[in-house]
């Protein structure tokens, strides 16, 4: 076959992938010496498998293989969006069979884990029909995932997983808070041994999956040997969620293992006996452990158990947290709810409300400075600690202003009011900051732009 027909042959192979003639096209390509392609010839060629993958019906699996080994034979350049999309059809492929004799895990290794793009770390979304945004993975995920997939269901895929562990580890560096990555990065750390590795991933995880039980059932697996005491914490945490008790049997039968080992055997015949109560079918690691608290009558109830063992699982998740210092400028009853509520800021970007009953210190002291850790903005009750910063300490941030200078009291109607250059002071901060004549002193206030008016946070009088 001279060039020119070659050339004929190709331009008629691509044209028929285009149009829907997958197997017509491939055939062509097959019929030619595909090892004299050059780069533009193989690139077509790979082209119309990439077609033939993602369109084609009723592909089987080995049908589905060869065409993958014959696009991969070509060794096209990487990355690339051809190579990227080769990637993503096999992923759609695997989504409606995942079988046996496929070894996705390995795959990748031969796609390349190296050759993703720049744009495969990035997510896309889209808006729905009731107006959200939602937010989808991007195929460096999905990619990593499926690999986490096969790995966590057939513990021979593990040993697979090893050399991609580096780039799996760097992925997250670049793809911030997909949980579910990051999840199951965390499992497969755990099951190849390096528990510390996971621990901090799982740590780091608490922001997103806290509330949920499956996550702190996971999270004392990883302790379950190493640290019997942290592990019934976290195993606590989780029977305390509000979770129907199918989603919970299971960790009822791990805590009930370790407290065993504790000498708790009241409190462990309680977690087997609710197990017993939702598991129609029970196996001998059951009847081995119910051996050892047969003899022993069951606790009525775990749950000041339960609520006792947070203390250690609280220590351990906040110790490395940075703590801020806030001042307590407010207290208010939420109307007809007799809850009361503390304020607290930073005069920065911290700036919260607290229960009162939440609080384990409740003799706070109006305009002292108190310590918490805080997740995200968010204070964690439990840490408040009397600081010993001054409220003149804080650094003032540009969302406040200060200002200094000679209150000036008014009256009108047996209502008083204050002014300081020009400021508005209601009669209530005068009575909350005990300001009862013209004084000198230093205000700090903030402006609400839904009310229209400056929201005064403390007021000082100088001495």
């Amino acid at each position: 076959m001279n060039i020119l027909e070659k050339n004929q042959q190709i331009k008629t192979a691509n044209a028929l992938s285009k149009e829907g003639g997958y197997f017509e096209a491939i055939k062509i390509f097959k019929s030619l010496d595909v090892n004299h392609f050059n780069d533009m010839e193989k690139n077509l060629y790979g082209w119309a498998i990439y077609r033939l993958i993602k369109n084609a019906e009723n592909l089987s699996i080995n049908d589905f293989k060869h065409f993958l080994f014959d696009y991969l034979k070509l060794d096209l350049q990487k990355p690339s969006l051809l190579h990227s999309l080769i990637l993503i059809a096999c992923l759609k492929f695997l989504d409606k069979d995942t079988p046996d004799n496929f070894n996705f895990i390995n795959f990748i290794k031969i796609w390349d884990i190296n050759s993703f793009r720049d744009d495969d770390f990035v997510g896309s979304e889209f808006n729905s029909g009731d107006g959200k945004t939602i937010k989808l993975p991007c195929l460096v995920s999905n990619a990593l995932r499926k690999c986490a997939q096969y790995a966590l269901k057939q513990d021979g895929y593990l040993g697979d997983m090893k050399p991609l562990m580096a780039f799996y580890l760097e992925a997250l560096k670049r793809i911030k808070n997909d949980i579910w990555l990051q999840r199951d990065c965390a499992l497969i750390l755990n099951k190849l041994g390096k528990n510390d590795e996971a621990a901090k991933i799982y740590k780091d995880l608490f922001k997103g999956l806290s509330g949920a039980a499956y996550y702190w059932g996971e999270f004392g697996d990883f302790f379950s040997s190493s640290n019997v005491d942290l592990a019934i914490g976290m195993y606590s945490k989780a029977l305390l969620s509000k979770n129907d008790e199918i989603f919970i049997v299971n960790i009822r039968m791990k805590l009930a293992a370790l407290l065993i080992k504790k000498g708790e055997f009241p409190r462990a015949r309680f977690e087997l006996e609710k197990y017993k109560q939702t598991k129609q079918h029970l196996d001998k690691n059951f009847f081995t452990l119910y051996n050892n608290v047969k003899n022993y009558d069951a606790s009525t109830s775990n749950t000041d158990f339960y609520k006792r063992t947070q203390a250690i699982l609280e220590e351990y998740l906040y110790t490395d947290l940075k703590v801020v210092d806030c001042v307590f400028y407010d207290s208010y009853i939420y109307a007809n709810a007799n809850v009361r509520y503390c304020c607290f800021t930073d005069f920065n970007e911290i700036n919260f409300k607290i229960k009162e009953n939440k609080l384990k210190n409740k003799n706070l002291n109006l305009l002292s400075c108190y310590g918490f850790k805080v997740i995200d903005g968010k204070p964690i009750e439990q840490s408040i600690k009397p600081s010993d910063k001054q409220i003149s300490d804080l650094n003032i941030g540009p969302a406040f202003k200060k200002v200094g200078g000679k209150i000036t009291i008014k009256s009108k109607d047996d209502r008083r009011f204050g002014f300081l250059k020009n400021i508005y002071i209601p009669q209530k901060f005068l009575e909350k900051f005990n300001i009862t004549q013209d004084c000198l002193a230093k205000m700090v206030y903030k402006f609400d732009p839904k009310t229209k008016i400056n929201r005064i946070i403390y007021i000082q009088k100088e001495r």
